[in-house]
């Protein structure tokens, strides 16, 4: 039924796609991400499978938008979309040669590869519509009030997060309309930043009831249990600082201001490795709380055993030590049954954890260099002025080394609103002057 339901989706897509240009194809696919799948699991019964099917369907919509833009080659087209096409058509052509190298199977690479490649020329091809910028800002803004107002509820009364359990022994995470804590606490943090920064962009300040909900964001990630986001948070939260003190006219108030910072941070770190030293917990499912869960990564300021032997960027690392065999095309292990230490043999989607250091371990540099390529074709309309997009990029990127980050639909999504939203503030206020 999951089939069915997506179908109709995509089919009521396609048509977003082309009306007028696509002016209000941005709004329906964010309400696809954020409430399908919810509107999904009210008469059914759903399971993980069917979410992420129904979602996988999302970013098909990417995929259609690719062959669009082959059928429209031509003088129009943007030149910029161009390079992302020709960049995709040389990588599928190098997972080709690695295919034939290895004697890899060929179907199950072919669509690894296209999952890898693709999604971000697919997406970034929904630039190529002219949508109306006003009411999707405000559809964003709602959006993310809602989502804000949902995760806080489940704090308090879990049985309103919808997809029953996503534990460890009884904890149980925010996810808002989403079916993983992991996919909503990311996608609500670049949805967050990019309302903030273009607000603070056009005003100059954020309102009392932005900075409320930073707060409360920040609460939702911590509560989330998803240790990375949390640490990525660093990301936009010290741009915004950054920019707030370059602003300010007494360059000695910055001073003082650090000064307190790193003597309030000193007995912040060490309440946390003393909680860490004196807790039992030592591994991520013996967790009895967010606290836990949160707390127990700052074992890595101790020792690196619990990083290396349970935790993902452990096995990043485990592959991206397999990469000095091959460093130029990658060791490529994932289809094979020596595979990397922690990972084996691939069966499914590209949806896994450890993301980016996989698609190095798979295409090397190489892969490195074209998939760094397509994203600089994406970003380069971006001047000095306009840094929101590189800094939800560079949280993506961050993001990547434990989930999807940047290969994510949904995030990716985000990223491309920015632009959109962000080169449509600069030319509105260009004008108005």
């Amino acid at each position: 039924m999951a089939l069915i339901y997506s179908l109709v989706l995509f089919l009521v897509g396609i048509v977003f796609y082309y009306h007028r240009k696509g002016a209000y194809f941005f709004h329906y696919f964010f309400l696809w991400i954020t409430l399908a799948p919810l509107l999904y699991s009210i008469p059914f019964d759903m399971n993980r499978d069917e979410y992420w099917t129904i979602l996988a369907w999302a970013s098909k919509l990417g995929d259609f938008a690719l062959l669009d833009a082959f059928l429209r080659w031509g003088n129009k087209f943007n030149k910029q979309l161009k390079g992302l096409l020709v960049c995709l058509m040389i990588a599928m052509i190098y997972v080709v040669f690695l295919i034939l190298l290895r004697g890899l199977p060929t179907v199950q690479y072919i669509k690894y590869g296209l999952e890898c490649f693709s999604i971000i020329a697919g997406i970034a091809m929904f630039t190529s519509r002219e949508i109306d910028y006003n009411s999707f800002y405000k559809l964003l803004k709602v959006g993310f009030v809602f989502e804000l107002f949902v995760g806080l509820i489940q704090v308090f009364y879990q049985p309103l997060n919808y997809k029953g359990a996503l534990s460890g022994n009884e904890v149980l995470f925010v996810n808002g309309t989403f079916f993983g804590n992991n996919t909503f606490i990311e996608f609500l943090t670049c949805l967050g930043f990019l309302i903030f920064y273009l607000e603070y962009k056009q005003r100059g300040k954020l309102t009392r009831f932005s900075l409320l909900l930073c707060a409360i964001l920040a609460y939702l990630v911590y509560e989330s249990g998803v240790r990375m986001a949390l640490a990525a948070m660093l990301i936009p939260l010290g741009y915004f600082i950054y920019v707030y003190f370059k602003k300010r006219k007494n360059k000695a108030s910055v001073v003082v201001y650090l000064v307190i910072a790193i003597i309030v941070a000193i007995p912040i770190v060490k309440s946390i490795t003393s909680f860490v030293s004196n807790s039992s917990v030592t591994y991520t499912r013996d967790a009895t709380s967010v606290a836990e869960r949160q707390a127990v990564m700052a074992s890595i300021l101790i020792d690196n055993t619990y990083l290396l032997e349970h935790t993902t960027l452990g096995l990043s690392y485990n592959i991206v030590m397999a990469l000095p065999d091959n460093p130029i095309l990658g060791p490529g292990r994932y289809f094979t049954s020596k595979g990397y230490e922690g990972y084996s043999y691939k069966e499914g989607s590209s949806i896994t954890d450890a993301t980016l250091a996989l698609f190095i371990g798979e295409f090397g540099i190489i892969g490195l260099f074209i998939i760094g390529y397509m994203l600089k074709i994406l970003l380069c309309k971006i001047n000095n002025r306009n840094r929101g997009a590189l800094v939800i990029a560079a949280y993506l990127l961050i993001i990547s080394l434990t989930d999807n980050g940047i290969f994510g639909a949904i995030n990716l999504f985000s990223l491309i609103s920015m632009i959109m939203l962000e080169k449509h503030c600069e030319i509105t206020r260009v004008s108005s002057k």
